[in-house]
């Protein structure tokens, strides 16, 4: 056997129509069906569209092979096929989700089923059936909503009355034909659940059903009006009214406005009992109301009504207003209206509140044709109001173009710019030509500042216009050339003006550029220009001195520690170089020095001059002694030999050695124009060395370069002290107990010391480090 049977189980959301509510429906359309389970009664369950010997099937009704040709479906159907003539295992049965029926208390349940019985029309039997059960709140046995069997007769029945009898009087026979059976009953819960049981233990029969739809029942409720009332019983044509419904709509949705009749002319419908109508003539409005859905019968219900009188508005003229230019004057006692006792209103209008008069401002209107209005209120509060029309002339565009600005030193100027020519000009210090073009003024006599000149024309209407320009006289600027300038022969002179933006000078002079002006006094004008291109002057001296010759003297020379004195002349005063003072004494150390001079005289200009000053060091006056004789060391000079002890010359020995002498002597050595005698020595034939002097010590032994010399006691002495190649470094004289020499410049290496004391002599060896 194949059954075919599928439901949806989604809950769907209803609307109201014929005041039922949808609370559940299934048309076996959807893809949802195909995963449901049918249950056949025993412990296990089968699909949906199984392919076994016996199953179910959702298709349309002409794939079903039934006997005669099924009609009155759409779309799928669920059919119960017995394919092998054996019957189906148990009674299959499905089972919907549960649905929500919380508020509703009448339910109709409704099926669409056919039996597509063979050509004979009697092929089924008692043991074929269709139940529709169902359930309140998950709880109870299962009530029966629809019973479908066939019969002995072989007839399908359905069971009207359901009353568990079928084939009686009251009952309904099916065939192919599709029809929808319907069975409403009294429930109270929250939620229903249905079950659908199909039988089928014979062979060839076949039935088929769609569409389960269970609805609730609402009674409904007509509207109540407690009162229909208006702002106002009376009008003014044009007016509007306020026409107010206080009531309760109940199952009405909206409060629907006729007039006329109630139910005639559609003026207005709301859902707030408010309506504002216009009415141009007395009329009565009626109200009532309506759900538009068929559940109230408004052609039983009553209307209320209200009337409204409308009046007619009142009859008032206004005419022969004048026409003006747009820059005229503010016009008063304007009016002529009838009848007397309006407002007058529009562009530029200004009511004068006597209800007669109005005044009338052409410029604020503006160019243009405007409306003046006039509205007049009757006794009865309506109002009416007509117009009548003032044109406004645009002027003549008059222009004047800008006047130029001028220096108060440009004398007198004649001017013009005014268009359409024709016109006339003035203004303070404003000489009109009387030609219509040109007119006249002095900027000096004006004064510096801002000043206005206007220019009016008039057009053949009498409309006139005026332009303005403003110009501006400027003084002059305040020039400054700079203050006088002293300068000297070959200096850069660089004039600057200030109190300007451009400069030029005289004599060729660029402004802020040097140029070198000739010796003597000259004068220079700078004349300076502003941004108004106002020019003035202003002038500056130049002095020009000549360089004085300053003379520095000839080249000198001197001989070491000599006084130098330096003296320039031909300036006024004098700087010298390398710390020297004009005239004042001082010392130059060995060699040539230049020195370089500057005089300046009163005006401030300078020259210079040097002199070579060379300074000849003193010749060398050491002496090398050996064992009976002296020799100069220096061997490029003039010599002379004195006695220390007579202090005379010693004759004839003017050579470089002196021998064959004992005593002490001294050596004059000249050279360079300068000369310097030696320190006294001890000469003797014979050199007598001791090394007997106890009381004589030299320290520290070795030495950096400084020693102490003891003599033992206080004394006189000499001191010789040679290198190691005899060469001799220096010499002395010896005073007092403990003496100090210092060597700083001395190499490393050593030294030897020879003392003389009291005419006996002590040598040393001394290591310098």
């Amino acid at each position: 056997m194949k059954l075919a049977l599928l439901f949806l189980l989604n809950l769907i959301s209803y609307s109201v129509v014929f005041a039922q509510v949808t609370l559940y429906y299934q048309d076996f359309e959807g893809i949802d069906f195909d995963t449901y389970t049918l249950y056949d009664g025993s412990s296990t369950s089968v699909s949906f569209n199984q392919s076994s010997d016996n199953y179910i099937l959702r298709d349309l009704p002409n794939n079903v092979p039934v006997g005669n040709t099924i009609s009155g479906f759409t779309g799928n159907v669920i059919a119960l096929e017995d394919t092998d003539d054996a019957g189906f295992f148990g009674d299959p049965f499905i089972r919907t989700n549960t649905f929500s029926i919380s508020g509703y208390s009448d339910i109709t349940i409704e099926i669409t089923f056919a039996a597509g019985s063979g050509a004979d029309g009697s092929i089924y039997e008692t043991s074929d059936f269709l139940d529709v059960d169902y359930r309140i709140d998950g709880g109870g046995g299962w009530q029966q909503a629809h019973r479908l069997e066939g019969s002995a007769s072989g007839k399908f029945w359905y069971d009207a009355a359901s009353d568990g009898i079928t084939e009686t009087g009251d009952d309904i026979n099916v065939d192919q034909n599709a029809q929808v059976f319907a069975q409403s009953f009294s429930v109270s819960g929250s939620f229903m659940e249905l079950r659908i049981t199909m039988g089928s233990r014979g062979d060839d029969e076949e039935m088929m059903f769609d569409d389960i739809h269970v609805q609730a029942i609402i009674p409904c409720t007509e509207p109540v009006i407690a009162s229909f009332t208006s702002d106002a019983d009376s009008i003014c044509a044009g007016d509007s009214v306020t026409l107010e419904v206080a009531g309760t709509l109940n199952d009405a949705t909206a409060w629907h406005l006729y007039s006329s009749n109630c139910g005639t002319i559609s003026v207005a419908n709301t859902t707030s009992g408010s309506f504002t109508v216009a009415p141009t003539t007395s009329t009565t409005y009626f109200v009532r109301g309506e759900d538009g859905t068929g559940c109230l019968d408004e052609s039983s219900m009553t209307c209320l009504s209200t009337p409204i009188f409308v009046r007619s508005l009142p009859a008032v003229s206004l005419s022969g207003l004048p026409n003006f230019c747009n820059n005229d004057s503010i016009q008063t006692n304007m009016g002529g209206a009838t009848p007397s006792g309006g407002v007058y209103s529009g562009p530029g209008v200004t009511d004068d509140g006597n209800g007669m008069t109005f005044s009338f401002n052409p410029p604020i209107a503006g160019p243009g044709v405007h409306s003046v209005s006039y509205l007049y209120a009757d006794a009865n509060g309506c109002n009416n109001s007509t117009s009548d029309s003032i044109e406004i002339t645009l002027n003549p565009t008059a222009s004047l173009v800008t006047t130029s600005n001028y220096c108060i030193d440009a004398g007198p100027q004649i001017s013009n710019g005014g268009t359409p020519a024709g016109g006339t000009y003035s203004g303070i210090g404003i000489t009109d030509f009387g030609d219509g073009i040109n007119f006249s003024f002095e900027p000096d006599a004006l004064g510096v500042g801002f000043h206005q000149v206007w220019y009016t024309f008039s057009d053949s209407l009498g409309c006139d216009a005026t332009d303005t320009s403003v110009f501006e006289i400027f003084g002059l600027p305040a020039i400054d050339a700079g203050s006088d300038v002293s300068l000297c022969e070959g200096d850069s002179a660089i004039l600057s003006g200030s109190g300007a933006v451009s400069f030029s000078w005289d004599n060729g002079v660029i402004d802020n550029n040097p140029f070198e002006p000739t010796i003597g006094t000259s004068q220079f004008v700078l004349t300076g220009t502003d941004t108004n291109g106002c020019s003035n002057t202003d002038t500056i001296l130049v002095f020009v001195d000549t360089i004085p010759n300053v003379y520095a003297g000839m080249d000198q020379s001197f001989c070491q520690n000599d006084s130098i004195v330096l003296s320039a002349s031909n300036a006024d005063t004098y700087a010298w170089d390398n710390g020297v003072l004009d005239g004042i004494p001082f010392t130059q150390a060995v060699g040539t020095t230049t020195y370089s001079v500057i005089g300046t005289n009163l005006s401030g200009c300078s020259n210079t001059d040097h002199i070579e000053v060379t300074v000849f060091a003193l010749p060398d006056t050491s002496i090398t002694l050996a064992a009976g004789s002296a020799t100069a060391n220096d061997t490029n000079a003039t010599y002379q030999w004195i006695n220390c002890t007579t202090g005379v010359l010693v004759p004839g020995e003017t050579s470089q050695s002196l021998s064959n002498y004992s005593g002490y002597f001294a050596l004059v050595v000249s050279q360079n124009g300068c000369q310097d005698t030696s320190s006294c020595f001890l000469l003797s034939t014979v050199d007598v060395l001791s090394s007997v002097i106890d009381d004589v010590r030299i320290y520290p032994n070795p030495s950096k370069g400084q020693f102490f010399i003891d003599l033992g006691a206080e004394t006189e002495g000499a001191l010789l002290i040679m290198d190691s190649m005899g060469k001799h470094v220096v010499s002395c004289r010896l005073q007092g107990q403990i003496c100090k020499v210092s060597l700083p410049n001395a190499t490393s290496g050593i030294y030897f010391f020879k003392i003389e004391k009291m005419g006996v002599f002590y040598q040393k060896t001394i290591v310098f480090e």
